[in-house]
């Protein structure tokens, strides 16, 4: 269902998963005694950034520390071969 809501014809299509674990209001998180809460200016920049990014693309808008390149690569673009999954690459002997 989710995808007949935004499927365009011309893109390829994976199917994927993402959990979001342990989330709660910011305002209900405990406290602890070596964290300080965030400073209401610090989620002010955050709120910002994050409705540029929204407006313009992501990481139109990003922190200097975060660096301009990325040579590293995602797990995923390096996947083994799954014999246990897929009987088309069960070797033949």
């Amino acid at each position: 269902m989710g995808l007949k809501g935004i499927y365009r014809p011309g893109f390829r299509y994976k199917k994927c998963g993402v959990l979001f674990l342990d989330l709660h209001q910011a305002d209900s998180v405990q406290g602890s005694l070596f964290l300080r809460p965030d400073q209401p200016e610090r989620v002010r920049l955050m709120d910002c950034v994050d409705q540029l990014n929204a407006r313009y693309g992501r990481d139109r808008v990003r922190f200097a520390c975060s660096g301009q390149d990325r040579p590293w690569k995602l797990r995923a673009e390096y996947p083994s071969q799954g014999y246990t999954t897929r009987c088309g690459e069960l070797l033949a002997v």
